[in-house]
């Protein structure tokens, strides 16, 4: 079959080159896959240094059919249907999640390439069963051997690859996975082919003698059944229900099989390549040992303060012995000794400060800054994350906490880091942050960063929402120190201006926040804001915070952020996998569509009516921005009252939700239709929803059953319609079975793809095959090794083989990321789902 390599010298058999064709190929795709991450980095790179000089930043929001297309049917789709992020489950088993079509496609290809040039490299014509056999383990145990480095480098934390090609270690810790099967199959192959050669030369006594009398037998038994269990250990539901037996058993396994194969490869030329790939997982972990010793080993040690919260929530803010710098999105391995020195879990840093100041945005550091943290000098970074107590590690950590006295605790730590943060939003106009729970860390690290960069005008992004949903009001005070500093930042109330000009044709970073809260229990009431939480009531008064009741439309608030968006926009999400899924979908719905009009008809609920009075009290009483208002007092004075009582209180408490109704003997009714008829006629104004407030007194949805009002016209009328005679429940939306014909073309684009793929291979196969005859008939086969003396392996007469093994480090799960990123496996304390990041270019 071509060129031969040749042996050591010693009787071995030489090295098909050919075997390493799948790894050429897997080579070739890396380096065209860079190529095009590479463009993509130099194309946003671009498009934020265009927006900071000030051009209109609509010309960079612009797509084509093309690239729409393709994000909705192949990037972002799931192989079937919507369902990606949330897993499947059985009895209460986490049975794994559907892949995205792309992965899908890639691994095809990877298990395609390994058929092939299995089925290749043997000579399925040939009479002789023994030469067949001994072909067969012979290519089977060489391909194994050969793809033991991507095994190991897929599993690496500090995998040069994640930040080379923008792939998230999710993504290669679902390849490495299945090239541990891979290997493992090619192991039970190439020992299957063994086994039945022995046994038609020798008789079955002969092959029991072997596996248990022989070095060589004994070795490769040893670690194809360390493969085998390491397989059956890290299928998901033994993964999730276990998962810190799972790490030290997997690691302990591993290092178990690479021994013994390491004696099973003695003086084959196949051993030097077992050779680099321990090679690879020794750098990776000593410099994980290395990058642990330097962060956390100076003048103080690295030291955690442990707080509980509501909700069994704990914020730990860690303070490093040295200066990090973290990027958003970024996540950090915590260890605590008193909890288990050898157990470390993955948590998304919510924040990052450096000095004594643990919460300070947008700080400068001095030219002496890298030689104090080279020296290990007084100055540290204090990362904050919030934990939420689950099982093992989680628990213990957070039970710590509530046990003290003052619901705070100290201790040790040790903190390995940073990895992740491969999404940079610096280049989009627009952001749309989505979270969930506990996954409010991710979008608070990019708030962070967005009215620190805004401020030294570093960044393309002009507007913010941020949506999270949480089950209670408590929750709310999981983020209150941040958001006291974020609300309180110059970018929400000082213009920002460059050379004389406004910045960005807006001076001000334009930031909007949506809570929901989704406990049933709760009343209007409870989730009107509170003294319990003063964030949602310091904001300035550039900075909106709305307070709803139930889980948001995100096909709503994605088409509304759609049609009001700066420049190219961005979706991040980061919460349950059913969260992750909505917003995907959505973002496939609404990629290469025009704005849709959503004036036609309105549906409302209370928390929207706490809306529309926010506008109406702040443009026509509070912040008159338009002089054109002033010619309105006389007609619009009259409903001040109104307008200002639904958050007032009286003897102590909260006014009734619809007391707007009955102020000052009814006169809203009364005074909104000449209100906002004299608001029409002046130049630059909009009637901002009275005639919705007017037709909700009629009505009164009720909140607590997620009642609306419909209305025949657009909340923006001058006078009040006629309300439904009863308020009518908003149905859910359901999503069909039935596939879209988009869907049906992606999946069809997928299988195309994957058939011609499929057809080039089986010509190369059909190709190869015809010359391996050719070659066969023209010159005799190499003979094949002495089975009577060393049955068939050879230790120094044979051709090598090589069982491999399933995963070798996989001690990581998820962070966070619709790259869409989403986490696969779910870190098994942190986060609840995963994050996502979607461009959404009109």
């Amino acid at each position: 079959m071509g060129v031969q390599l040749k042996g050591n010298g010693h009787g071995e058999a030489p090295m098909n080159p050919t075997i390493a064709v799948p790894l050429f190929v897997v080579g070739g795709l890396l380096a065209i896959l860079f190529a095009w991450k590479s463009a993509i980095r130099l194309r946003h790179r671009q498009r934020s240094k265009e927006a900071r000089t000030g051009i209109d930043q609509t010309q960079l929001s612009r797509t084509n059919s093309f690239n729409a297309a393709l994000k909705k049917h192949f990037l972002y789709a799931p192989l079937w249907g919507n369902r990606h992020s949330r897993e499947f489950r059985f009895l209460r088993l986490h049975m794994g999640s559907l892949p995205l079509r792309l992965e899908v496609i890639c691994l095809l290809a990877y298990l395609g390439l390994n058929i092939i040039f299995i089925i290749v490299t043997v000579d399925w014509w040939i009479s002789d069963y023994s030469k067949k056999m001994f072909q067969l383990k012979y290519s089977a145990g060489h391909l194994a051997v050969m793809n033991t480095p991507g095994l190991v480098l897929s599993a690496g934390r500090n995998n040069p690859l994640i930040q080379l090609l923008g792939i998230s270690f999710d993504s290669f810790n679902y390849m490495h996975r299945w090239v541990g099967r891979v290997i493992a199959a090619n192991a039970v192959i190439h020992m299957s082919a063994v086994l039945a050669n022995q046994a038609y030369m020798h008789g079955t006594e002969y092959v029991l003698y072997i596996i248990w009398q022989q070095r060589l037998y004994i070795c490769g038994l040893v670690a194809i059944l360390g493969f085998l269990f390491i397989v059956v250990q890290s299928l998901s539901p033994v993964r999730h229900s276990f998962y810190e037996l799972f790490l030290h058993l997997h690691i302990a396994l591993a290092v178990m099989s690479f021994v013994a194969l390491w004696y099973h490869l003695q003086n084959l030329l196949q051993q030097q390549v077992l050779l680099g790939t321990l090679i690879l997982w020794g750098l990776d972990r000593a410099g994980r040992l290395g990058i642990l010793l330097w962060r956390n080993i100076g003048r103080q040690p690295t030291t955690a303060t442990i707080e509980a919260l509501p909700g069994s929530v704990a914020r730990v803010d860690v303070a490093v012995s040295r200066a990090w710098r973290f990027r958003p999105g970024q996540y950090m391995y915590l260890y605590m000794p008193c909890l288990g020195l050898w157990t470390s879990h993955p948590f998304t840093v919510a924040w990052t400060s450096t000095g004594s100041d643990s919460l300070n945005l947008g700080e400068k550091r001095s030219s002496s800054d890298s030689l104090k943290a080279l020296i290990g000098g007084s100055e540290t970074t204090t990362m904050s994350v919030l934990i939420k107590g689950q099982d093992g590690f989680t628990k213990r950590l957070l039970q710590k906490a509530e046990e003290s006295a003052e619901g705070r605790i100290k201790a040790l730590a040790l903190a390995e880091g940073p990895f992740g943060g491969i999404h940079s939003l610096n280049s989009y106009g627009t952001l749309l942050l989505i979270a969930g729970g506990i996954g409010i860390t991710h979008p608070m690290s990019y708030l962070n960063e967005v009215v620190g960069t805004f401020a030294e005008q570093k960044t393309a992004t002009r507007k913010v929402h941020l949506v999270w949903i949480v089950r209670s009001l408590d929750h709310l005070t999981w983020i209150q120190t941040f958001m006291e500093e974020i609300l309180g930042h110059d970018s929400l109330s000082s213009p920002i201006n460059q050379n004389g000009h406004s910045y960005f044709q807006f001076p001000k970073l334009l930031l909007s926040i949506s809570l929901h809260i989704t406990a049933h229990k709760d009343t209007v009431e409870e989730y009107i804001p509170t003294p319990s939480t003063p964030w949602t009531q310091s904001a300035p008064p550039s900075v909106p915070v709305s307070i709803h009741h139930g889980k948001p439309c995100i096909q709503s608030v994605l088409e509304k952020e759609k049609a009001e968006q700066i420049g190219a926009m961005a979706v991040s999400v980061c919460g349950p996998g059913g969260l992750g899924d909505s917003v995907r979908e959505a973002v496939r719905n609404v990629q290469g569509e025009k704005t849709v009009d959503l004036g036609l008809l309105a549906q409302f609920a209370f928390a929207d009516i706490v809306n529309m009075k926010y506008t109406l009290q702040t443009c026509i009483f509070t912040h008159q921005t338009n002089p054109a208002l002033t010619a309105c007092n006389s007609s619009c004075n009259p409903l001040e009252k109104n307008l200002n009582t639904l958050w007032e209180k009286g003897g102590g408490k909260w006014q009734p939700q619809y007391q707007y109704c009955k102020t000052d003997d009814a006169s809203l009714v009364q005074y909104q239709g000449g209100c906002a008829s004299c608001l029409e006629k002046q130049d630059n104004t909009k009637v901002l929803g009275l005639g919705g407030m007017g037709a909700a007194c009629d009505s009164k949805p009720n909140a607590t059953k997620d009642e609306t009002v419909s209305l025949s016209q657009s909340l923006f009328t001058l006078t009040s319609t006629s309300p439904s005679s009863f308020p009518s429940s908003s149905p859910s939306a359901t999503s069909s079975s039935k596939l879209s014909s988009g869907a049906k073309i992606g999946i069809g684009v997928g299988v195309g793809v994957g058939v011609a793929a499929l057809g080039v291979m089986a010509g190369i196969v059909w190709f190869c095959m015809r010359r391996r005859r050719a070659q066969t008939q023209s010159e005799s086969y190499m003979d094949s090794p002495d089975t009577q003396s060393y049955g068939g392996l050879g230790t120094q007469q044979s051709y090598a083989e090589g069982p491999k093994s399933s995963a070798v480090d996989s001690e990581q799960t998820y962070v966070p990321e619709l790259s869409t990123t989403e986490h696969k496996e779910q870190p098994p304390a942190e986060l609840s789902g995963k994050q996502v990041v979607a461009e959404l270019p009109i």
